[in-house]
């Protein structure tokens, strides 16, 4: 799926990811994220340290979705069109939010069944 980088938030802030209506209104511009829990050595370390502290080794994570009205109609923003990509008209259609969400769904349920697919036979 690409590079993987390890991200750390700095105490006091959020890590916010972007989704696919977001990408769809800026053009490509700003791409969706994909989101991927990694235990590294430094997570172990962390781990370790807080219960030799007598502290939770607890990963604490809130989940928040916003989305678009589902009769709102999704197309890039003209005010972005400097940062469209290049392709953003055709790989961007206007399209309303309602149908949109399902249409992600539907291609993650094939991605997973795909993916499942290849596990089972190889």
């Amino acid at each position: 799926m690409g590079l993987q980088i390890p991200v750390k938030v700095p105490e006091g802030c959020l890590l916010l990811q972007a989704g696919c209506q977001l990408e769809h209104l800026t053009g490509g511009y700003i791409r969706a994220g994909y989101h991927e829990v990694c235990v590294s050595e430094r997570t172990l370390e962390a781990a370790r340290a807080a219960r030799a502290n007598g502290g939770s080794s607890w990963r604490v994570s809130s989940t928040m979705f916003v989305h678009c009205c589902s009769d709102s109609v999704l197309e890039p923003l003209s005010g972005l069109q400097a940062h469209w990509r290049a392709d953003a008209v055709n790989k961007y259609p206007a399209i309303k939010a309602g149908t949109q969400v399902p249409n992600i769904f539907h291609f993650l349920h094939l991605f997973v069944a795909a993916a499942l697919q290849l596990c089972i036979n190889g």
